[in-house]
């Protein structure tokens, strides 16, 4: 990946830091955080929606 694309997206460890939650935690649940997309294998989460929701005070988590 090149670096724009890099800044463009977290991926999962990026996430459990954001979240201080564990890695195990973020790759179970991660269908279920805002702005996640499948890349192949790769799991990314995009780093403008994410931003946008925690700069309003909303969870990333989607509830059912």
């Amino acid at each position: 990946m090149t670096k724009e694309v890099d800044n463009q997206y977290y991926d999962s460890q990026d996430i459990a830091a954001l979240m201080k939650m564990s890695l195990r935690w973020v790759v179970k649940h991660r269908h279920k955080i805002v702005g996640a997309k499948r890349v192949g294998r790769v799991w990314r989460f995009a780093r403008a929606i994410i931003d946008a929701y925690l700069a309003s005070g909303k969870d990333i988590i989607i509830k059912k």
